[in-house]
């Protein structure tokens, strides 16, 4: 009966919005999952609907969660940052779960509220920035280092720097908020970092972060910009880090990430320790999905590569999907609630050091 179907509410209806929409029918239930959408710009209602036939379309997410709730209801909140805070803690209070996207929220105290409603509310907050985890690679790596193959950890490496690929405007040009640090909270950081950030918690399991030290620039290259554009965030970011183990061992992580660089473009994520390293492609459209394991075979480097394989589902739609499973009760990389809150503080502390000079510290019994 209609009555019982899964509801899906996309608040937004821009690019982003539109990718979780391509998500829906590979859904168990996707056939029969209703689709409605929220905006305040009708060019963007009326482009979406072409796109996706038969989704109800609204201009005020107040009518959407003013409705009823069913118990599987997920809102899906696909604005800029600066919206998420006030949008999620409605669509909770409406008894729905919901699906936002990243970077969480503008600062430790947004998130900490929205949170704070999930559980109140007792549904479940998710966050995008887990969209790149459970790639075939990376759990992979994963499992070696979980299985204690490298041996005790001494140094991650993890360095993304590529010339000119600004955030944000590097393929949605007209999305000029992704420049201004009062809506997006953050440039290279907040728009990557909260994926680099999300996969090293993944993989090293921290029960404390350290920010040793940290910087941020932005690199001075010619970018045509409408007039009037605020263009106030970092486009490069590096850090020296601490990750504490629940074992009591330390791994230093070095850290950058640079969407506009003067310097050579590099990318490496590598964790070593005193039996081996491993190296990857941690995204599934750089390289060619390999795994590459380094030992030593009788006094020479002796390396392994793998391919696990590539992701069934393209980046874009991992987060509904692995969120709507989690719902299910079924194994799932969705982050949520405390697991969501820790790696925003532990992405708000690197920001917070790069701003201030000082070092930070996150604690994820604060979660």
């Amino acid at each position: 009966m209609p009555g019982d179907r899964q509801r899906i509410y996309l608040i937004g209806a821009g690019y982003i919005a539109r990718e979780h929409a391509l998500a829906i029918p590979m859904l168990p239930n996707g056939a029969t999952v209703e689709l409605a959408v929220a905006d305040p710009d009708p060019a963007a209602l009326a482009s979406f609907t072409e796109r996706f036939p038969g989704t109800r379309a609204v201009a005020d997410a107040e009518e959407l969660l003013a409705e009823p709730a069913r118990p599987d209801d997920i809102v899906i909140v696909a604005t800029p940052p600066f919206l998420h805070r006030d949008l999620t803690i409605r669509a909770l209070a409406s008894g729905r779960h919901v699906l936002c996207e990243k970077p969480l929220a503008m600062d430790v105290g947004e998130a900490e509220a929205m949170v704070a409603a999930a559980r109140g509310a007792r549904r479940s907050l998710a966050d995008c920035s887990s969209r790149f985890l459970g790639l075939p690679t990376t759990s992979m790596v994963r499992e070696i280092v979980a299985a204690g193959d490298l041996g005790p950890l001494t140094q991650v490496t993890f360095v993304h720097r590529v010339h000119r690929f600004r955030t944000g405007i590097d393929f949605m040009p007209g999305s000029t908020w992704f420049l201004d640090s009062r809506r997006s909270g953050g440039g290279v950081l907040m728009d990557w970092g909260c994926y680099d950030l999300t996969t090293l918690i993944d993989l090293l399991r921290p029960v404390r972060v350290d920010v040793a030290t940290a910087w941020s620039v932005n690199p001075e290259t010619a970018l045509d910009l409408p007039p009037g554009v605020v263009f106030d965030t970092d486009q490069q970011i590096g850090a020296s880090l601490v990750f504490h183990r629940a074992d009591g061992s330390r791994v230093p992580v070095i850290y950058e990430r640079a969407a506009a660089t003067h310097g050579g473009e590099r990318q490496i994520v590598e964790i070593e320790g005193l039996r081996g390293a491993v190296r990857w492609d941690w995204l599934d459209w750089v390289g060619d999905g390999r795994v590459t394991v380094t030992t030593d075979r009788d006094g020479q480097p002796a390396e392994s590569t793998h391919h696990p394989g590539r992701p069934v589902a393209a980046a874009h739609q991992r987060p509904l999907l692995a969120f709507a499973a989690r719902l299910r009760g079924e194994p799932s990389e969705s982050i949520v609630d405390g697991q969501a809150l820790f790696s925003f503080r532990c992405l708000r502390a690197l920001q917070d050091a790069a701003t201030t000079g000082q070092p930070r510290s996150v604690e994820s019994g604060d979660s």
